[in-house]
């Protein structure tokens, strides 16, 4: 089976590339692939959509493994899989409405909520003028609505009044006129939850949730404990002479209750969103011990040192290739192709 690697290549460290894919983690992703005994093509898809085209076409895979991100707003990776469904070409991952859906904070909020899910109360906005502060118990943090890698999100972004809330949205709607979002704080630890369709079998999809401790905040000159785009992106906006630092811890280490509604609400979200094959949910355990969705990544990263990969060791999958083979395996089967099954152990729920 062919396989085109669809993906826009990173070049630059600059905020537009951001999102986009390493060499790296392309290469990782080949050798994945050509592990399964499948002939991977990369296929850099930025540019004009008529060479991108032009590439896919002249590829001919019978599956696109994507990874492409696209550049900013709200459609920028419901474009990609919007474009192979037009072409007739399989694809891993979720499809186009999805993709846009899980993009939407607030809409993605808005679905879980219905289904059962906690989620911090919040407000979308396009005009700060119409913030309602009876909403919220402050603090509160906001941000854009539709980006990822933490774009727009500072330590400035919690604040403690209704008054600095609307300041703060309306400086980012002149950078994200898409809308912004204002959320409730929650004081706590990051945990994120991978999902891979295959192991709906057993146990609904969710891996072993992971962990996120951030060290030398006071150092770092940080107030909140957030994954903020400064931290994400230190060499890019250092802003002291201190470096933050943080560790994954994969189980992560809370009560098993918590590990079960965690469980529990990521395998909810991706029923209640359509998500296909893999996705991450990212959530805010408060310091009560409350499980808070906060967002769900549909194209989540696979560079080598992301935790997703620790998760599905612990299932039972190849260290760090058995999430690629997972993907492969759940679309392959999905759209009738041939390829060797893999089945990861799930988190019971």
């Amino acid at each position: 089976m062919r396989v085109a690697i669809a993906h826009n290549l990173r070049t630059t460290d600059d905020v537009s590339e951001v999102v986009f894919t390493s060499r790296e983690t392309v290469d990782s992703v080949a050798e994945a692939i050509a592990g399964l005994g499948h002939e991977p093509v990369p296929v850099e898809v930025s540019g004009p959509v008529a060479d991108t085209v032009e590439r896919l076409e002249d590829c001919a895979p019978d599956l696109v493994y994507n990874l492409a991100e696209g550049w900013t707003d709200g459609a920028r990776q419901p474009f990609y899989t919007g474009l192979y469904a037009a072409l007739g070409l399989p694809f891993t991952g979720s499809p186009a409405h999805v993709q846009a859906l899980a993009m939407d904070k607030y809409a993605t909020k808005l679905v879980v909520a219905g289904h059962g899910v906690r989620t911090p109360r919040s407000q979308f906005l396009r005009d700060a003028r119409d913030l309602d502060p009876a909403r919220f118990e402050p603090p509160v943090i906001v941000k854009p609505n539709h980006e990822g890698t933490s774009r727009g999100i500072t330590q400035e972004s919690v604040v403690d009044s209704a008054a600095e809330a609307a300041a703060l949205a309306a400086d980012l709607l002149r950078e994200y006129g898409a809308g912004v979002l204002v959320e409730e704080y929650v004081p706590g630890v990051d945990v994120t939850v991978p999902w891979l369709e295959i192991a709906g079998d057993d146990g609904g999809g969710a891996l072993d949730a992971t962990e996120v401790l951030i060290h030398d905040l006071a150092a770092s000159g940080r107030r909140h404990g957030i994954m903020d785009y400064g931290f994400k992106n230190y060499s890019n906006r250092p802003l002291t002479g201190v470096a933050p630092s943080a560790s994954f811890r994969t189980p992560a280490r809370l009560p098993s209750a918590v590990l079960a509604e965690l469980a529990a609400s990521t395998a909810t979200t991706a029923r209640a969103l359509g998500c296909r094959d893999l996705a991450r949910v990212d959530f805010r355990v408060g310091d009560d011990g409350v499980p808070h969705l906060l967002e769900v990544n549909v194209l989540p990263g696979l560079d080598p040192t992301q935790s997703i990969h620790h998760a599905g060791r612990l299932a039972g999958l190849h260290p760090t290739q058995g999430v690629v083979r997972a993907v492969v395996a759940s679309a392959a089967r999905r759209w009738g192709l041939a390829a060797e099954p893999v089945q990861p152990t799930a988190v019971g729920v």
